[in-house]
């Protein structure tokens, strides 16, 4: 189902970020621990990899949106058939998306 492959893609997303804060914990780390001149390359490896991941997220973002709008149309145009309410109801990603925006999944 759409919604299901919207979850797993979200989730995907989130493993990358992860993944992503990993690699620059360890360059942080390599830079911290480094002196003199190689304390400058890692300097210089810690900021082209945050250009590399800026750039990355930036991309992924502008997918995950357009995607996120579609599937959203999707639920509008059910909507007018079975009534708006029930169908996005029924969605996990939009549950998702709401308790991220609004914080609320912390603390149900």
């Amino acid at each position: 189902d759409d919604c299901k492959a919207m979850m797993a893609k979200r989730q995907a997303m989130m493993d990358e970020m992860k993944a992503m804060d990993a690699k620059l914990d360890a360059l942080v780390q390599s830079m911290n621990d480094s002196r003199g001149s190689k304390k400058v390359d890692a300097t210089a490896a810690v900021v082209t990899e945050l250009v590399a991941q800026r750039r990355a997220m930036r991309e992924s973002m502008e997918s995950m949106h357009a995607e996120m709008m579609q599937h959203m149309m999707g639920h509008m145009r059910s909507g007018m058939i079975e009534g708006m309410s029930q169908s996005m109801s029924g969605c996990p990603m939009m549950g998702a998306t709401s308790q991220a925006e609004t914080g609320h999944d912390a603390h149900h």
